[in-house]
């Protein structure tokens, strides 16, 4: 699939993933859980995130759930998870 376009959501803004769901037409839909995410909100972004992902009709778009994994110091993985209602 072209993708021409990919909008970045943060996490813990439920008004920002429900427009990205119901109202905007990217080709994909990033939910960033990390870099958007401050640390003290993190848990309750991906809790969420559980609870909005089969809520939604994403209308066939792809969604993305974006991940960092730390390492040695300074150093990060970035992992991006696709998700299949």
């Amino acid at each position: 699939m072209l993708r021409r376009s990919q909008l970045f959501v943060p996490g813990n803004n439920e008004r920002m993933i429900r427009k990205a769901a119901l109202e905007l037409r990217p080709d994909s839909v990033i939910i960033d859980l990390e870099d958007a995410v401050p640390v003290d909100e993190k848990e309750t972004a991906r809790k969420l995130i559980r609870e909005l992902l089969p809520q939604l009709d994403w209308m066939v778009r792809n969604s993305v759930l974006e991940l960092m994994t730390q390492g040695p110091p300074h150093s990060f993985t970035r992992i991006l998870i696709p998700y299949i209602g």
